[in-house]
């Protein structure tokens, strides 16, 4: 006749490292299959890898009667009191935007198309300036009086040179400033100066990242441009702020 043997059982139920479950429960004589079954009740019927802690301190997996038997001769060898089983959920994986990542999609719901990730490609000065040519007229205007066209052309050439192009002593390709300025001539034969907005902040952020990586304090001027041409742009306020930084 087997001997009928209680014993102390702590049931604890992990997911990612935490303790989601603790449950105590006196059995006699448990066997695997009893073991399993209450640790999947209270996992409530989700997979779970069933483990306990051996002599050695490692986490061992348990799949069979037998490896449960083992189980049960360290503890009785041992001196704790109750024999503690874990029951380890499978952990939660996260995408690159730090969302839950499904691991199917519910039946009959195709899987959401994934994002693609915007890979900044290097261009060459002459493919830079060449693109912002091609979309001069594409985007909004800014007339002569704007004081940020005029701060940029004092900052890159030196003062008189809005002068110098409204009275046609120079001309935006003389100045090298093609890619983003252009001089019309009005019907009462004035010169008129327009600055595609686009391209000129892109400039301004092209040469703040220049002195931002040199830590040269001309960053900060720079990227103040790009807040006073496009005050609803974050990146303009987000890199005025590193630049900042650094000068603290």
């Amino acid at each position: 006749m087997t001997e009928m043997n209680e014993v102390p059982v702590k049931l604890v139920v992990v997911m990612n490292g935490k303790v989601l479950e603790t449950r105590r429960i006196f059995f006699m004589n448990p066997s695997f299959e009893a073991i399993r079954e209450a640790g999947t009740r209270w996992s409530k019927g989700r997979r779970a890898a069933m483990q306990y802690v051996d002599d050695e301190g490692d986490h061992v997996t348990m799949d069979t009667e037998e490896e449960w038997g083992e189980c049960m001769r360290l503890w009785r060898k041992g001196e704790k009191k109750s024999l503690k089983v874990c029951f380890v959920l499978p952990g939660i994986q996260y995408n690159q935007w730090g969302q839950p990542r499904c691991r199917s999609p519910p039946r009959g719901v195709s899987p959401a198309p994934q994002r693609r990730r915007y890979t900044p490609t290097k261009k060459s000065e002459a493919s830079w300036a060449l693109d912002n040519i091609r979309d001069m007229h594409a985007d909004k205007v800014l007339q002569p009086s704007n004081a940020v066209v005029e701060k940029v052309l004092k900052k890159l050439h030196g003062e008189g040179t809005v002068d110098a192009l409204t009275s046609g002593t120079e001309s935006p390709k003389t100045l090298g400033c093609d890619g983003w300025l252009a001089v019309s001539t009005q019907p009462d034969g004035q010169l008129d100066i327009k600055a595609n907005v686009r391209s000129l902040y892109n400039l301004l952020h092209k040469q703040g990242i220049q002195c931002l990586d040199k830590k040269e304090p001309d960053s900060v001027q720079w990227f103040k441009l790009c807040t006073d041409l496009d005050a609803s742009s974050p990146q303009g306020w987000y890199n005025l702020a590193c630049a900042l930084a650094l000068q603290l």
